[in-house]
């Protein structure tokens, strides 16, 4: 995917940094070679590139290598974080080192590398971060609950974000994206690899690492012809003005009510939708 989203920025003129420290799936036997590989078909379609095999799950190695970009390009205008791993097991037999090491790789390597790059996009009053989050995050896969914690965290990590990108300029966005990758060996139907390029998922990177996009806080769902968004909404729900009426036999009685989505709400931020309730207590208050 990685690779995908590297040649299609580039394509476009782009100077790249390519970071990979070209381990399989499960994070094991590291490599040079697939950063090496890709840039060197970026020299060869004559764009600019550079390899890079910094460790995005640490801090001090992922500010590293927003360093050297500055110093090598001096600026940065898109981040795509893309660097994960997947070690497969159901819940009740995943252990807390595998666990710590997906969370590790995706959400705090999201977190490091966004945070190392951010003051600079900030100053330029410019900048795209693009996150990498799964449909596992909402929708869950049974032998991957390392995997889903980290894609949903990184889902609330762009939430607050997004709140205070564009007042510098930036757009924070997520693709949750499928395709027939390196990682992907062995999860999809071989004879579906056609349909399932990961270019069709770097498409929509492009669009949103450009200029032209005024998106922010987004989520997209990209891969085998199909794009989507994917947003959370609550529903209207039911209200109490009488707190002794409240109990578990009268929610479950009203369970329907609270769970039916039609006119269901989008809210600004968490403090809109808690807002939306102090606004009724206060007018019973002062009523």
């Amino acid at each position: 995917m990685g690779r995908a989203h590297a040649l299609e920025l580039a394509r476009r003129g782009a100077r790249v940094v390519v970071n990979d420290i070209g381990v399989a799936r499960g994070g094991d036997h590291p490599s040079k070679d697939p950063a090496r590989q890709v840039v060197e078909e970026i020299r060869h379609l004559g764009g600019e590139a550079l390899a890079n095999w910094d460790n995005v799950a640490e801090s001090e190695a992922a500010t590293r290598l927003i360093e050297r970009t500055l110093d090598e390009y001096g600026r940065i205008d898109v981040v795509v974080t893309n660097a994960g791993i997947n070690r497969l097991a159901e819940f009740d037999t995943v252990t807390v080192n595998d666990f710590n090491d997906i969370l590790a790789v995706h959400l705090f390597g999201t977190f490091h590398i966004v945070q190392a790059a951010y003051d600079a996009m900030a100053g330029q009053k410019y900048g795209r971060i693009i996150m990498t989050t799964s449909q596992i995050a909402w929708e869950g896969k049974s032998d991957s609950p390392a995997y889903g914690a980290a894609k949903g965290g990184i889902l609330g990590l762009m939430a607050t974000l997004r709140l205070t990108a564009p007042d510098h300029g930036i757009r924070v966005n997520a693709v949750a994206p499928f395709a027939l990758t390196r990682a992907a060996k062995g999860v999809f139907p071989e004879e579906l690899e056609p349909y399932l390029q990961p270019s069709q998922v770097s498409a929509l990177v492009a669009y949103l690492a450009s200029e032209a996009c005024r998106e922010n806080g987004e989520t997209f769902i990209a891969g085998g012809g199909h794009f989507a968004t994917a947003e959370t909404r609550e529903s209207v729900g039911i209200d109490y003005d009488d707190p002794s009426e409240i109990s578990a036999e009268s929610l479950m009685a009203r369970l329907a009510e609270i769970k039916d989505m039609k006119n269901a709400v989008v809210y600004d931020d968490a403090m809109a939708a808690v807002g939306a309730t102090f606004s009724r207590l206060n007018s019973l208050v002062r009523d």
